[in-house]
């Protein structure tokens, strides 16, 4: 998801129960530490992930030298979202990542995102609890939305919009959206057939 992932999950203490859960998010790559680090692999994706971005935005027609711009503004964003984020070995421990806490607590936490519209945005009632599972991640988003240019912030939503369509649009999108994904950060070397992807497609779609 963008900024966050949000949704239901079965409570860590009582898995008999399930509960609703904001968790840290918001970035492309694998985990948040790609971000911070500074060896070659990690330099490297980190370029390549910007210039995927930015072709990515020309096909969605942007000229060559504002994607390039809005790409900086997704990276920068996402860096500062990881920046915030536990490591995935931190993750992994239960004690961190269990905070349950109201509805109204985590509004206090985070002004300036509205979660009454959010809520009625996914038609559903609000939570009674909601498992935080990095309160600092979502108070140090609350900064982020508060200082980061509106632009920027425009830049970042409209680039994770079409990055989650690119696999469903032209061949094109597509092509550039697997090598990123499919090639780059997986390994992959042969697309799966069109008539193969939309198979899986329906066969997720029904479960």
């Amino acid at each position: 998801g963008v900024f966050f992932s949000f949704g239901p999950t079965a409570d860590l203490k009582t898995p008999t129960i399930y509960t609703a859960e904001v968790d840290q998010g918001g970035y492309t790559l694998p985990d948040s530490t790609y971000y911070s680090r500074t060896d070659a692999e990690a330099v490297k994706l980190l370029g390549d992930f910007k210039a995927h971005a930015s072709r990515l935005l020309v096909l969605a027609g942007y000229s060559k030298n504002d994607a390039q711009g809005a790409a900086a503004d997704v990276l920068s964003v996402e860096k500062a979202l990881a920046s915030h984020a536990l490591p995935p070995d931190e993750l992994q421990d239960p004690t961190k990542v269990y905070n349950p806490i109201g509805a109204t607590a985590l509004q206090t936490m985070t002004p300036s995102f509205n979660w009454g519209k959010y809520y009625s945005f996914l038609k559903i009632q609000t939570p009674q609890v909601i498992n935080t599972t990095e309160p600092k991640f979502m108070a140090e988003l609350d900064s982020l939305l508060k200082n980061t240019n509106l632009k920027v912030l425009k830049n970042y939503l409209k680039w994770h919009v079409i990055q989650a369509l690119s696999p469903y649009l032209g061949e094109k999108e597509y092509d550039e959206y697997f090598a990123f994904h499919g090639t780059v950060l997986n390994g992959l070397k042969v697309q799966m057939p069109r008539w193969k992807r939309c198979v899986n497609i329906v066969g997720g779609s029904m479960g």
